[in-house]
């Protein structure tokens, strides 16, 4: 699934000051900003595509992407494009929901 920030830089250095995350950012090459959190979370973002990835130590990093994504899209400030690989997955459980309901009718009738 491809992420995409809908703002600006300013806009993204202000969403994550409101997180209370210590940190640095970083300008990297190619318009790619980084974010540091002192508790090893990391936040990539480009300006030209908006595209926004994440990284770094888990459980911290994945506290702070949950935590990223909620903000930003309770502001409309994120896009979740999906790919194949996403629609495989929802696939899969409709898949297993479906058997399940099967599983519940055959044990109703017996």
């Amino acid at each position: 699934m491809r992420l995409a920030f809908l703002g600006n830089h300013k806009k993204l250095v202000r969403l994550i000051s409101k997180m209370e995350v210590d940190g640095i950012w970083r300008e990297l090459k190619n318009g790619h900003m980084q974010f540091h959190a002192d508790d090893g979370a990391v936040l990539n973002w480009w300006r030209s595509t908006g595209t926004v990835t994440f990284q770094g130590r888990k459980p911290k990093a994945q506290e702070f992407e949950r935590s990223f994504l909620r903000r930003a899209s309770k502001k409309g400030l994120i896009e979740h494009e999906t790919g194949p690989e996403d629609e495989l997955a929802e696939l899969k459980r409709q898949l297993k929901g479906a058997l399940i309901d099967i599983a519940k009718l055959k044990e109703a009738i017996l």
